[in-house]
């Protein structure tokens, strides 16, 4: 079985926008379900707890993420932060969005998760 997740980065003149792809599969959603009621939460570092299934998926790729919108808010330092998914995406999304104002809690006023039928997280408590 191939488990996939990927992700999108792009800007306009106001927005920096942050996607990430959904389930893709029959088999991804029972690894999602299982590892989801199997296996510990991961804390966010008081910022509550995610499933180990999303939580690895966002681990998988948050470096270069990371790095990416360091280099475009150099740029575009006044630009929104918009993390946005659906059902994986979704989930993995909103920790994003949790990760990314824990570690840059400058931007927290101009960072937004809209998200789109995702599985229930417990960021922020």
């Amino acid at each position: 079985m191939r488990n996939e997740c990927w992700n999108v980065i792009a800007a306009d003149d106001k927005t920096i926008f942050v996607s990430f792809s959904g389930t893709k599969s029959k088999e991804q959603l029972v690894t999602e379900l299982i590892e989801s009621i199997g296996i510990p939460k991961h804390e966010l570092h008081n910022a509550g707890f995610a499933h180990y299934f999303f939580f690895s998926a966002l681990e998988t790729m948050w470096s270069p993420i990371e790095r990416l919108l360091e280099q475009r808010r150099e740029v575009m330092p006044n630009h929104r932060i918009v993390f946005t998914g659906h059902s994986l995406g979704g989930a993995t999304a909103s920790i994003a969005s949790t990760v990314f104002v824990r570690n840059l809690p400058d931007a927290s006023n101009r960072t937004l998760s809209i998200t789109f039928g995702h599985p229930r997280q417990e960021v922020g408590g």
